[in-house]
């Protein structure tokens, strides 16, 4: 009979006569590696959402920034209206519809750029949106590596002593030898 030490969690035994050290040495090798094909699997499900989400939101900064630049013209372009229509009535250009018109068109700039504002706000809050869906997917990816770390700790894997006996179905013959020494009978070589 030999003993063996029987891991509880993988079922592997130890070689005869591996120390206790040595197979959780081997056990922590194994484990490692098998942790890092788990977490190499889980980022490379992770990868497309990842790379969608950050391609979303390069598109809404550039969606963003066209906004904030609309929004400025339109404030630039409502400002000089309003300064346009108050140089002509200060001024006291003789058509009084005129002014009306500057006056008028002024106040359109005005509903333009409050527009232009809000479609700002909106693009903010979709970048904020998408950073937070960024932000809950690498949490549940660093949750699951969490998880596939703790499921290959080898250090809480308790080991079980196992004897092994010898069966006859599990003992092979391999090569059966014959050796022959040609000595007389009492004891000195024949030749």
């Amino acid at each position: 009979q030999i003993e063996v030490l029987e891991s509880a969690r993988t079922g592997l035994c130890s070689q005869p006569g591996e120390s206790e050290r040595a197979f959780r040495a081997r056990l922590a090798q194994l484990a490692r590696e098998s942790r890092d094909a788990a977490v190499d699997k889980l980022r490379a499900k992770y990868a497309p959402k990842l790379a969608l989400l950050d391609e979303r939101r390069r598109k809404r900064e550039q969606m963003l920034d066209v906004q904030q630049q609309q929004a400025s013209g339109a404030k630039l372009g409502t400002a000089l209206s309003f300064g346009s229509a108050l140089l002509s009535a200060f001024l006291g250009r003789s058509r009084a519809s005129g002014n009306v018109g500057r006056a008028a068109t002024a106040a359109r700039g005005v509903g333009r750029s409050m527009k232009e504002a809000n479609d700002v706000e909106r693009a903010q809050a979709d970048i904020a949106a998408v950073d937070e869906q960024l932000r809950a997917l690498r949490e549940q990816l660093e949750s699951d590596s969490a998880a596939v770390t703790a499921e290959n700790d080898v250090a809480t894997d308790t080991l079980t002593p196992r004897k092994l006996s010898a069966k006859r179905s599990a003992v092979s013959v391999r090569t059966v030898v014959l050796a022959w020494a040609p000595y007389r009978a009492d004891g000195t070589p024949a030749w």
